[in-house]
């Protein structure tokens, strides 16, 4: 129920078509065709896991566009790009054609700082995708790669101060070196934590490529600040509404978390960060997210899957849109 509701426009909203509705509808089947076929590989399932996502393009498409003014429709659009950008990316493939002229268009209507992030995740997958089938060498990836990160860092700095979080000292062993960040709310965490997402990715396939030690120190600083996010949602006292266990909401905020935990555990080169990320996840998971146990049990096995096949196992790529 949480999940719907956050696909759900709030009722609050101007009535939806019934174009509209059948938009929510199709995405709703989208994810829950990533959750109950995460164990499926690709090859047991081809293009089984693209079919609602491209379907929502379609029913996009065909709106009329006195529609696109309605706020309740524009979040349901923004919705069905960002879930088909992550599906193509998670299995690299190319984007629909038309993908990138939807998102242009819509971009007559919607402004806000998750529309400018999404067209980020274009070009970033874009490359992904693009490297991944041979259609792009790493020297060209490398020169777009720096260009990006730049890109993104100046436009997480336009976002407003009132985003920015301050830090709280404390003794509680729930945080990394004895502090965790707070923000205004949960939503401006993970917004913050998408762009950090992205300029760790990128950081660390520059520092593959190149080996910089500037490089790899803003590595360690992302990931430092991205773990720092984590405590003001699990630790009972850094906000009066955390339970333990866990109640549904806050499963569902460590559920937005597990990808960039993970990705963190796979750049980091401290020992002891990877081992506090490993003992949250078990927290989490002893209080109700019983993903968390599954991401744990990959970190421990000698397996060590990309980001990508992770987010295949376990929906996140759905997860992270809500």
């Amino acid at each position: 129920m949480v999940v719907q509701s956050s696909i759900q426009p709030t009722s609050n909203a101007p009535s939806q078509s019934l174009s509209a509705m059948a938009l929510q509808s199709v995405l709703l089947l989208d994810f829950y065709d990533k959750m109950a076929f995460q164990h499926y590989q690709p090859s047991e399932a081809p293009g089984l896991l693209q079919i609602h996502a491209k379907g929502s393009l379609s029913i996009l498409r065909s709106l009329p566009k006195g529609e696109l003014l309605n706020p309740a429709t524009l979040q349901l659009a923004t919705q069905s790009i960002l879930v088909t950008i992550l599906s193509c990316g998670a299995d690299a493939t190319d984007f629909p054609e038309h993908l990138i002229g939807l998102y242009n268009e819509l971009g007559s209507y919607i402004q806000s700082d998750r529309w400018h992030l999404i067209g980020h995740y274009i070009r970033l997958v874009n490359v992904h995708i693009n490297v991944r089938n041979g259609k792009m060498g790493l020297s060209d990836a490398l020169k777009h790669a720096r260009e990006y990160s730049l890109d993104i860092l100046e436009e997480e700095n336009k976002m407003s101060c009132s985003w920015r979080p301050y830090r709280r000292d404390t003794c509680e062993a729930g945080a990394f070196d004895s502090y965790y960040d707070v923000y205004p709310n949960h939503k401006v965490a993970q917004a913050l934590n998408k762009y950090r997402i992205m300029r760790l990715g990128v950081a660390s396939f520059v520092h593959r490529l190149t080996g910089s030690v500037e490089v790899a120190e803003d590595v360690e600083q992302l990931v430092r600040t991205i773990c720092a996010s984590v405590p003001q949602i699990i630790l009972p006292e850094a906000r009066p509404q955390n339970t333990l266990p866990f109640s549904p909401l806050q499963i569902l905020e460590c559920s937005a978390v597990l990808s960039p935990l993970y990705l963190c555990t796979r750049h980091t080169r401290d020992p002891a960060m990877r081992a506090w990320i490993l003992q949250t996840l078990k927290y989490m998971a002893n209080n109700g997210v019983k993903m968390a146990q599954t991401l744990a049990n990959i970190i421990e096995s000698p397996l060590k899957p990309e980001i990508w096949d992770w987010f295949k196992m376990v929906g996140s790529y759905t997860c992270s849109a809500l």
